[in-house]
């Protein structure tokens, strides 16, 4: 974690800013602007965004390890706008920005109290392919508050649809393995949803000719580590209790009974669900839009499925055995 030369007096940063409106914790981030300048630094709309350097034209080759010399993110040739032309915060603790090389960034503010930044640097610092943690930038101490630095990606991994069952398999195959990496590591998610879920586009895969979405590679990856568990090395009890914050179509049911629940399966429930809905929106979307027909998944993709979501979380696949599951799949997937 990065230290700093104080430059303002960050008690004067109200205790309440993560409780604020949007509309007040304006002026609170009008207080960071000269820390976060000192960083290298600038928020969206703020003096010197729009006159800063256009972010480099390199698309990055891994976008969980970009280099100094690539954009955070894929983007078209020629794109019209390589920066944020419009933005607006969905909390008082997140803000758009760009870095000193003109790359989207976005930052989140916890306290250094927050579990959040903690499990987010314990992944980040583990290279490996199963590893779909957004990438942490940086972390940068103020006073009680850190500030979380992270690549903005985008959130439309699921538009347009998969038009194909082999496209649909190696989208799902990320985040399986996502969730296979985290628990492996004894890290629960505990809010995973489809708006917890980025590509490393700008905006969304493009809509092109068919087939053309089915070679058009790309990485996902969760965020939003507010409510995860990290469990002792070693310990095979994934039990806690926990509240759940997840929009109730994703949340496991046994969360409804505030009683120590196995997080792991409840981790696996939310993916299935969101994975559910993927699947039902795909069919909708490319009905409605006479693209081409949905992709017709396997039954063994649709059972998989199912049994996630299953009431009981003794009758759930690990996220292992999923993948497993996924693997098989994809093998018999032409």
């Amino acid at each position: 974690m990065h230290s700093n030369r104080t430059i303002f007096d960050f008690s004067l940063i109200p205790d309440d800013w993560t409780q604020l409106s949007i509309e007040q914790a304006k002026g609170v981030w009008d207080l960071c602007v000269p820390f976060l300048r000192q960083h290298g630094l600038t928020l969206f709309g703020y003096p010197g965004y729009r006159s800063a350097p256009l972010p480099p034209r390199s698309n990055p080759r891994d976008a969980f390890h970009p280099s100094n010399y690539e954009d955070f993110v894929n983007r078209l040739p020629s794109p019209m706008y390589p920066r944020l032309t419009v933005y607006t915060p969905y909390s008082a603790s997140t803000y758009a920005g760009i870095d000193a090389r003109g790359r989207n960034i976005f930052i989140k503010v916890v306290l250094q109290a927050s579990n959040e930044w903690r499990v987010m640097q314990y992944l980040s610092k583990i290279k490996h392919a199963w590893n779909h943690t957004i990438p942490l930038l940086s972390l940068l101490r103020a006073g009680k508050w850190v500030f979380i630095i992270q690549p903005f990606w985008d959130f439309g991994w699921d538009i347009p649809p998969c038009d194909t069952a082999g496209a649909r398999l190696r989208l799902v195959k990320q985040l399986v393995e996502g969730l296979c990496f985290m628990h492996e590591h004894g890290v629960a998610h505990n809010d995973i949803h489809d708006r917890n879920i980025l590509i490393n586009h700008d905006n969304s895969r493009p809509m092109s000719l068919v087939g053309f979405r089915d070679s058009f590679r790309c990485q996902l990856a969760f965020i939003d580590f507010e409510f995860s568990v990290r469990f002792p090395k070693g310990s095979k009890n994934s039990v806690a209790p926990a509240q759940c914050m997840t929009p109730p179509k994703f949340c496991p049911p046994e969360r409804e009974l505030y009683v120590p629940t196995d997080m792991f399966a409840g981790d696996v429930y939310s993916l299935g669900r969101v994975l559910q809905e993927e699947l039902e929106f795909s069919g909708s979307y490319l009905t409605a839009k006479n693209d081409c027909p949905p992709p017709k998944m396997e039954v063994a993709y649709i059972a998989l499925l199912d049994r996630m979501t299953e009431i009981d979380p003794l009758d759930r696949p690990t996220s292992l055995e999923a993948l497993q599951i996924l693997n098989n799949c994809e093998e018999r997937t032409v």
